[in-house]
């Protein structure tokens, strides 16, 4: 519901705007002016009395920054990366999702498309720490320890350069706890 009423109401304020921008652009000359004792007067009325000159303001173009150079050579960087693969995602775990791990076992599943060209390689790293690097997607992780992790996919060439970064997901395994005191029998 309140997609829709934002949604609605953005539709209402640009038809708004371009309803005011059609229907008179009033500049700074049209709403100061002197008035017949020659005192600097406020309107809203833009067709009464005699228009004050207004000059332009002087603008200047600042060179790039380094840091805008290097980010558009970046982008650049990403762009040219992004061209090899479309998609490349964890098929399990999902996003957001919590599950049950009663031995702490659990095995990430990734996948690319197009599917991983020679030379490159599935890398996976959990909570930071790289769980290696294959072709077949599989990521076998035993002993998890229980609460939320972040697991990031990237496409690796043989070299160890990054060819793409993929997703993110955060997870949350549930376990039993090794602290918990079992009910005497």
């Amino acid at each position: 519901m309140k997609t829709v009423s934002k949604k609605l109401l953005t539709a209402a304020f640009a038809v708004a705007l371009a309803g005011l921008t059609v229907a008179r652009t009033v500049s700074a000359a049209d709403v100061y002016y002197y008035d017949d004792n020659g005192t600097p007067t406020f309107t809203d009325n833009p067709n009464k009395g005699k228009p004050i000159a207004v000059k332009p303001l002087p603008t200047i173009s600042l060179p790039k920054s380094v840091q805008d150079v290097n980010a558009n050579s970046t982008n650049v960087k990403q762009t040219k990366m992004a061209k090899g693969y479309t998609i490349v995602h964890f098929t399990y775990p999902q996003n957001d999702i919590a599950f049950w791990s009663g031995n702490g076992n659990v095995v990430l599943t990734v996948e690319s498309k197009p599917p991983l060209r020679n030379g490159d390689l599935f890398s996976v790293s959990l909570d930071g720490k790289s769980l290696g690097t294959n072709t077949n997607g599989q990521f076998p992780i035993n002993h998890i320890d229980r609460g939320t992790h972040s697991a990031t996919v990237s496409v690796v060439a043989n070299d160890g350069s990054l060819v793409q970064t993929g997703q993110t997901v955060t997870f949350t395994v549930h376990r039993p706890s090794a602290l918990r005191k079992q009910p005497n029998n």
